[in-house]
């Protein structure tokens, strides 16, 4: 008798990481000789700690305390930074001390509190560890020596517990997401297979069985993508350029001289490559994918053969335009229309850009015409579109030789011309790479708005010291100038006097041996 017990739900655990691959890389990095590698590592996890506040796990919070202890043991330097052994000592004891604490009070009795040597004792952890977190607790701190070794230690123990170990089940875990590409990629190759042996038996009762098994992949599919990533990954798999050939274009058409083979300019869809498509486009439209699998087609089109070119652009005409001239394509977009926007047909302009080729530049102008009713704003795309592909070359270009256009486009990076993106990105590459001297202790000590490379530089380090042309610009106290009040006569005996010149001092017995204005600088001016 079969249960009606429904299945039990499995229990996932909210992470602060990515990617199981950001977990490995700073694993790798922490551990790493390299001290701007550790210093990658602890910002990473301190972005960690932000997003899931107390809820890092011990194990990383034991070894970011005790990582940044030795990062600036690695920097320390009295004579550049406002550091001094003790506060290194320091560090280094509250690492420690919270590396025992965190590794052993998950162990502990809530109604009756265990001794922390006898629970460290369960997990491991030296004795000899847990006296020096004892004397850094309740006496003065140990050696700076002893509490280096004891780091040293307790790295190697949070690695082989925790780091080691879990690393291991992530990459078993990214080795699953393979698998899953190869599922793919096989339950595609029996969707092919089903299609060609439709396509060449015009047998009923067989069509009614390929039928069937196309329903069966077609279910197994949709299994397959139950969540948003996974979509997106699977429609990133089937789009690859290996997935599309025209080895397989030519066998579906069947006829060599199919008007689709032989003219150049000819990207209407011939029938059976439509049919055989169908049911994928059908699939993946009713999962909402249908634009993304347009856009990651069209981008990767520049790298495809011809007939894979025609292929991608006709497809794409199908969709967004309703020019298929078959009965069952027209019914499916009609009685399930495309819902779209400016939005999904800039994107669209951009997959184009970004796989150009003839095809895609015509496809691109006719969007930006018949869509968004603008293809002024895409002038300047559609000119570098058409340069790039060879299609257009400005007149003034034509005359010049090799090097006086290379001094031309010199000139307008100067003038600034617009650029396309990947010329942008390039420009960035460059200035990062010029800029590297800046991020050197000498160069980084100064003031700065933008964020500034800390792998070099120790906790404590003064970033603005005072300049010498600060302290020209203080004003000098020498020459203030101090004028006569009444209250003169009261401290000096004197009388005030109508005017500055005949302003006279009388000596007072009490002040005679207490005070003399000219010890104090005391000036007066005119």
């Amino acid at each position: 008798m079969e249960s009606n017990l429904p299945e039990p739900k499995s229990h996932a655990t909210v992470v602060p990481w990515r990617t199981r691959d950001e977990f490995i890389n700073v694993y790798e990095k922490l551990y790493s000789t390299k001290l701007e590698d550790k210093r990658w590592a602890i910002d990473t996890i301190h972005i960690w700690e932000s997003r899931c506040h107390a809820g890092l796990p011990t194990a990383i919070e034991a070894t970011y305390c005790l990582v940044r202890a030795v990062i600036q043991d690695t920097l320390f330097n009295e004579n550049l930074t406002f550091m001094i052994e003790k506060d290194l000592v320091s560090m280094y004891a509250v690492g420690l001390i919270r590396f025992v604490n965190l590794r052993t009070e998950h162990l502990q009795n809530a109604s009756f509190k265990l001794r922390i040597s006898d629970l460290a004792e369960k997990i491991d952890i030296p004795q000899w560890i847990v006296n020096l977190r004892h004397t850094a607790t309740h006496s003065s701190f140990p050696p700076l020596d002893h509490l280096r070794f004891g780091a040293v230690k307790a790295l190697k123990y949070l690695e082989d517990n925790f780091w080691k170990t879990d690393a291991g089940h992530m990459k078993q875990l990214r080795n699953l997401r393979t698998n899953f590409e190869q599922e793919v990629l096989e339950l595609f190759d029996q969707y092919k297979t089903v299609q060609f042996q439709w396509i060449q038996n015009h047998d009923p009762e067989m069509s009614s069985k390929f039928g069937k098994d196309l329903k069966e992949i077609t279910k197994k599919m949709n299994y397959m993508t139950n969540t948003v990533l996974k979509r997106i990954e699977f429609i990133s798999i089937i789009t690859r350029l290996s997935v599309f050939t025209a080895t397989e274009i030519l066998k579906i058409i069947g006829d060599p001289n199919d008007p689709f083979l032989i003219e150049e300019e000819e990207i209407t869809l011939p029938v059976k490559l439509e049919k055989f498509w169908l049911p994928l486009i059908r699939f993946i439209h009713r999962k909402g994918e249908l634009i993304r699998f347009l856009v990651e087609l069209l981008g990767k089109n520049g790298e495809r053969h011809i007939f894979c070119q025609k292929f991608v652009i006709g497809l794409t005409r199908i969709i967004m335009f309703d020019s298929s001239t078959l009965a069952a394509t027209k019914t499916f977009f009609s009685n399930n229309p495309l819902m779209t926007s400016s939005y999904s047909w800039s994107k669209i302009i951009y997959a184009c850009a970004m796989g150009v080729n003839k095809y895609s530049m015509e496809l691109a102008k006719q969007i930006a015409e018949t869509k968004i009713n603008d293809a002024h704003k895409y002038t300047e795309l559609f000119v570098l579109m058409a340069m790039k592909t060879g299609h257009f070359i400005p007149p003034e270009i034509k005359q010049m030789n090799a090097e006086q256009a290379f001094s031309k486009q010199l000139k307008d990076v100067k003038d600034g011309i617009v650029f396309t993106l990947e010329d942008t990105l390039n420009d960035v590459e460059e200035l990062k790479a010029k800029n590297k001297g800046l991020n050197s202790l000498k160069n980084s000590i100064r003031l700065y708005t933008g964020p500034l490379d800390f792998s070099q530089i120790p906790i404590g380090t003064v970033l603005n010291p005072i300049v010498p042309k600060e302290d020209q610009n203080k004003e000098d106290i020498s020459l203030v100038e101090i004028r006569p009040s009444p209250q003169d006569q009261c401290i000096f005996g004197g009388e005030s006097s109508s005017s500055e010149e005949d302003m006279e001092f009388t000596e007072d017995d009490e002040w005679e041996n207490f005070v003399i204005p000219e010890d104090f600088d005391i000036v007066y001016r005119k």
